[in-house]
């Protein structure tokens, strides 16, 4: 018994040892885990007051630099607006030198054919003839410039020319070929020019002006006689008039001149197609007046003709 209870004492004596042995590591260890800890929040803190004591000196530095940036900046815009200044002055100094276009343009005009009426009763050669001088539609080609300033002025020259031929009835002549069918063409070549001054409104790329002309010009009438034997009037022409085959047929050629000075008045819807090309329509209404007319038998006259014109104009609009 006595060895029986000596074993169970030396059995507890050393669990009880055991218990103790593990319970001081256990207090070790939580120990080292606490010391830990309190050393990492330590370690912590201390980051986190350098960090925010470079985080401190960095936005000075920050700040010197943003200041120094907004200056450059600063001083960039400036010398930005410097440039567009200069740009915008010289942009206006050639805006104010205007600029030069130059166009042509055909025209139809409703020719007043009363001073060409006046030369048919007046000229004994005409006097007997039969002209369509009611089909008094002309065709007319034009060339002309203008400098355009920036308020619209336009300023420059046109010249225009235009040209229609009128054959008269057919009619029968007794000379000393004998008996033959005849006729006279008349050929009628208004031409004129002049200054032109115009003002100009803009809309957009789309401008109207009012304007007009004055110069002078001259009114050529070409006549023409075709005495053709055979009644066939075209047939036989001879130019050569001298040579003996020219026996059956005689030509002769007349021209008069009647100058004349013109006004012109004009109104224009212009229309930018390209940076360099524009067209306009354009009605007109030109005023002659002959103080000679076609000569001493014929006397001065007047005419009113009105028409249209198309012009197509090259160079850059305002």
């Amino acid at each position: 018994m006595k060895l029986i209870y000596g074993f169970s004492f030396a059995a507890t004596v050393m669990c009880a040892s055991l218990c103790a042995a593990d319970a001081s590591v256990s207090i070790n260890t939580t120990t080292d885990s606490v010391n830990q800890q309190q050393s990492t929040v330590i370690t912590l803190e201390k980051k986190n007051d350098t960090a925010n004591n470079l985080t401190e000196s960095q936005k000075e530095d920050l700040e010197d630099a943003a200041q120094e940036a907004a200056q450059v900046s600063r001083e960039a815009a400036h010398q930005c607006r410097m440039v567009q200044k200069d740009e915008c002055i010289s942009e206006r100094s050639m805006h104010k030198r205007g600029h030069a276009l130059g166009y042509s343009a055909p025209s139809i005009i409703m020719l007043n054919m009363n001073g060409i009426k006046n030369l048919k009763d007046m000229e004994s050669t005409l006097q007997n003839k039969v002209f369509p001088f009611e089909e008094n539609r002309f065709f007319m080609l034009g060339f002309g410039g203008y400098h355009e300033s920036p308020e619209g002025i336009r300023v420059g020259g046109m010249w225009s020319a235009g040209y229609r031929a009128f054959q008269s009835k057919k009619y029968t002549t007794n000379d000393t070929l004998g008996i033959h069918d005849s006729a006279t063409i008349l050929r009628i070549i208004p031409v004129y020019g002049g200054l032109t001054v115009d003002k100009a409104i803009y809309l957009g790329p789309t401008s109207i002006s009012l304007g007009g002309l004055i110069g002078g010009g001259v009114y050529i009438v070409n006549k023409k006689s075709y005495d053709v034997s055979g009644g066939d009037i075209f047939t036989h022409v001879n130019v050569d008039t001298s040579t003996s085959d020219s026996s059956n047929s005689q030509e002769s050629i007349d021209f008069a001149f009647a100058p004349f000075l013109a006004l012109e008045a004009h109104t224009s819807v212009t229309i930018e197609l390209a940076p360099l090309f524009q067209t306009a329509l354009e009605g007109f209404v030109l005023a002659t007046y002959s103080p000679e007319g076609y000569g001493p038998a014929t006397g001065d006259f007047w005419s009113v003709s009105p028409g249209i014109r198309i012009r197509l104009i090259f160079g850059k609009a305002n």
